[in-house]
């Protein structure tokens, strides 16, 4: 086989494989893209798990006796029901239900979004979606800014530690994203969906992460751990060379 048309051949194939992703996801709030019709998803025991491949499901949707959702207590408004978690070859999406509004309730705020690369425990990225301090939008933080995290705040009740971690204290910006906090338009109790995508540039091509969620007291947080695949270029490129590589030799033997 000719070298172009040797690599014009290995390049389809390769491209065909980086863009076979599944979804089409739109950050709007409506999960439909992810294969969910919630609009008849009550307070409880909801299945927030589409069934399609390379999406990452975190699901807890109840609330138990005298409001208990775990470790905490605080009824729907603090139940962290849902987190799914997929990506194409150049985004990681997000999307989050949960009882727990952006501007907070009573002294307690909304977390950042915490992404532990490697799922080492490190907590390495923080996604910035709500700059409410007690009720007043005053935290200065960039909203839907992303950054490398230097250290964490924890939960305010102690006994919910394993709900950490909580806030970003102190991080570098890597650039803002898109993303989505906003009322379930379909129910009148308390329920919000989160969404965002996140340029797997500012990830590092990071293999296995876990996303993490919580509030401030902790009562309730999820956590899913999921695979991402390298970048569509870094994979075309790297893979071509190797190809290309293993068929120069075999020329040379030849």
């Amino acid at each position: 086989m000719k070298p172009f048309k040797f690599f014009s051949v290995i390049l389809l194939v390769l491209t065909m494989a980086v863009s076979g992703h599944a979804l089409t996801i739109t950050v709007d709030g409506n999960l439909l893209d992810w294969g969910l019709d919630t609009s008849s998803f009550e307070e409880n025991d909801n299945n927030w798990d589409p069934g399609l491949s390379g999406v990452y499901v975190f699901q807890e949707d109840w609330v138990g006796s005298g409001g208990y959702v775990g470790p905490g207590w605080g009824d729907q408004n603090y139940d962290v029901e849902a987190i799914l978690v997929t990506s194409d070859p150049d985004f990681l999406y997000l999307a989050i239900a949960t009882g727990f509004p952006q501007y907070g309730i009573k002294d307690w705020d909304a977390g950042d979004i915490s992404i532990d690369v490697g799922a080492d425990g490190s907590w390495d990225y923080a996604l910035v979606i709500s700059n409410y301090i007690d009720g007043d939008d005053s935290r200065d933080e960039v909203l839907g800014g992303f950054y490398r995290v230097s250290s964490w705040e924890e939960v305010g009740i102690s006994e919910h530690s394993v709900s950490n971690p909580y806030r970003m204290i102190d991080g570098t910006l890597l650039g803002t994203v898109d993303f989505v906090y906003q009322d379930d338009p379909d129910h009148d109790f308390a329920r919000y969906f989160i969404e965002a995508s996140i340029p797997l540039s500012y990830l590092g091509y990071p293999g296995k992460i876990v996303v993490h969620w919580t509030m401030e007291c902790g009562n309730d947080y999820g956590n899913v751990e999921a695979t991402v695949p390298e970048p569509a270029s870094i994979l075309l490129v790297g893979t071509a060379l190797l190809l290309g590589g293993a068929f120069l030799r075999r020329r040379i033997k030849s």
